[in-house]
């Protein structure tokens, strides 16, 4: 999924504001991760909703700031306040959904196609409406809880939701918030949601994370540099297998059939070279087991080795084919 770029504006805002945390004189820059465990916040979100509907959709990080509740305009007819639970005498978060995104949404989760004429009339929201948008901040509280959840305990419970006119009725607390602004595009139509975080939730993460200025250069934060780690080692890469060789030329490709088969005149024992997005990692040696084809990794490939250096080394290869697996 590509993120949406920052808006060098609202980036130079963010940058600006001060006193992340009550009384700790901190900015965001101080706590620069937050920008990509939000971001990740936002990749959860998809895959929480991918198993509720099939529709490709992209959710979006837009802008993470510090500020107070009524900063975020949202204090209208166009909008579903959710109000969620935090912890025991813990401030409350809240979720935001604008009218765009509930519609969005909702038609995705009834498995629509996108080929509708998009339905944006504006209308009290009903009963059913608001039990959706508690499903879908109760969807987004989750994605919270699993990132920032590693590093604190964190929970996040739906406890009721208001027009945006009736936010009065939640009695919100007065401090600052923590605020993502997170963008939804879905069949070419596109919402908006907002997650607001008390400071009082995120305090246990200060100590972990903040940034000191005068800190060694060489210093390094170790819960992050765990945390990342384990994030890039749990990406999924495509990784090819090729037997390299000769050619064949345009006619003898437009002369083969359904069935027919070639012969690789390439040695049982030649190298197999094993990529991933063109670059190349090892040089294997083909096997089988249990009805499969096998590599055993022989050594890391030599960005000054290429392929003909390691066949002259002691084998001829003429007329072979590459093969993908």
């Amino acid at each position: 999924m590509n993120h949406h770029s920052l808006n060098p504006e609202l980036s130079k805002e963010s940058n600006a504001t001060s006193s992340l945390l009550s009384g700790s004189e901190l900015s965001v820059e101080r706590l620069p991760m937050l920008q990509v465990m939000f971001e990740q916040v936002c990749e959860n979100m998809v895959q929480q909703f991918a198993s509720m509907s099939k529709a490709s959709m992209e959710i979006a990080l837009e802008r993470v700031w510090t500020g107070d509740f009524h900063e975020v305009d949202v204090s209208d007819e166009q909008h579903i306040i959710i109000q969620l639970e935090t912890g025991d005498n813990k401030p409350h978060a809240y979720f935001v959904l604008d009218r765009p995104s509930l519609y969005l949404l909702l038609e995705c989760m009834l498995g629509a196609s996108g080929n509708e004429r998009p339905y944006l009339e504006k209308r009290q929201f009903t009963a059913i409406e608001f039990v959706f948008a508690k499903t879908i901040a109760n969807q987004a509280g989750q994605a919270f809880c699993q990132v920032f959840g590693e590093t604190t305990e964190m929970s996040m419970i739906v406890k009721t939701a208001v027009i945006g006119s009736e936010v009065e009725l939640l009695a919100v607390s007065d401090g600052t918030f923590l605020t993502a602004n997170i963008a939804l595009d879905v069949f070419d139509r596109s919402g908006t949601m907002n997650l607001l975080i008390p400071q009082a939730t995120l305090a246990p993460i200060k100590s972990r994370f903040v940034y000191h200025a005068d800190q060694d250069e060489g210093t390094s934060d170790l819960p992050w540099v765990e945390h990342i780690k384990s994030q890039l080692q749990q990406t999924a890469m495509e990784c090819t297998a090729t037997l390299d060789g000769g050619t064949i030329t345009l006619g003898d490709v437009a002369q083969l059939k359904v069935g027919e088969i070639l012969e690789l005149d390439i040695p049982v024992d030649s190298p197999v070279r094993l990529s991933s997005n063109d670059e190349d990692l090892f040089w294997c040696e083909l096997g089988q087991a249990d009805g499969a084809f096998t590599l055993k990794i022989i050594e890391p490939a030599r960005e000054k080795k290429d392929f003909l250096d390691v066949m002259l080394e002691g084998r001829k290869l003429s007329g072979s084919k590459t093969i993908s697996s």
